[in-house]
């Protein structure tokens, strides 16, 4: 080989090596941003839950209890109730 072509192949290998650490340091920092989402995430869900939760607790009654649970149809058959539009 001539000295021209072992440095390029020198070259090349070096520029593999730096594209590979540049690769590896990103996936490496996606990986961290994606625990960290997901830590955020969970956090939130779990204070959402505990909302709800407490919002489940309170007692419906009457037609709040029925909008919630039937159909506004089923809801209207059962109570008659028409909607004024």
């Amino acid at each position: 080989m001539t000295k021209e072509s072992e440095d390029k192949k020198e070259q090349r290998a070096r520029e593999g090596a730096k594209a590979w650490a540049d690769y590896e340091a990103e996936r490496r920092a996606l990986g961290e941003k994606t625990a960290r989402l997901r830590a955020l995430r969970l956090a939130r869900d779990a204070a959402t839950k505990n909302l709800t939760d407490v919002k489940k607790k309170r007692s419906r009654t009457g037609q709040q209890q029925c909008l919630a649970t039937l159909t506004r149809q089923q809801c209207r058959r059962s109570h008659q109730f028409v909607q004024a539009g």
